[in-house]
């Protein structure tokens, strides 16, 4: 699902295997609603792990682990902007990644049903 594969040439032959990372991510993503909201995955990895992300409205815990399963818990605030997408990177002890990729719709700033005015005179 969320796991990073890597090509491993073996032998002359040309003939390639894909062996798994030491990593993984179940689900892989979430979409929000511009409400915001929690959602929750599982890192699945066979060494120590650290998560980063580079978007300030993203928050999660934790935000590193040990081998074996972790539950993650993601945390997004309402958007009153545009729709916007973010990512989580997840990276091992032997450097291996895979990212949890994060949407959320947004409101474009405006208030659905709200009159709006210019002096006395009704916009919409």
């Amino acid at each position: 699902i969320g796991k990073a594969s890597y090509p491993y040439k073996v032998g002359y032959t040309g003939v390639y295997v894909y062996v798994d990372a030491g990593i993984d991510i179940t689900p892989d993503h979430a979409d929000f609603t511009f409400t915001g909201g929690t959602a929750t995955a599982n890192t699945e990895s066979e060494t120590s792990w650290t998560a980063t992300t580079t978007d300030n409205w993203v928050s999660f815990v934790p935000a590193s682990g040990e081998s074996g399963t972790t539950n993650i818990t993601i945390t997004v605030p309402k958007n009153d902007f545009n729709a916007r997408s973010g990512k989580i990177t997840f990276t091992d002890a032997e450097d291996n990644t895979v990212e949890f990729n994060i949407t959320q719709g947004g409101t474009s700033g405006l208030v659905p049903n709200k009159k709006l005015y210019k002096g006395d005179r009704r916009l919409n």
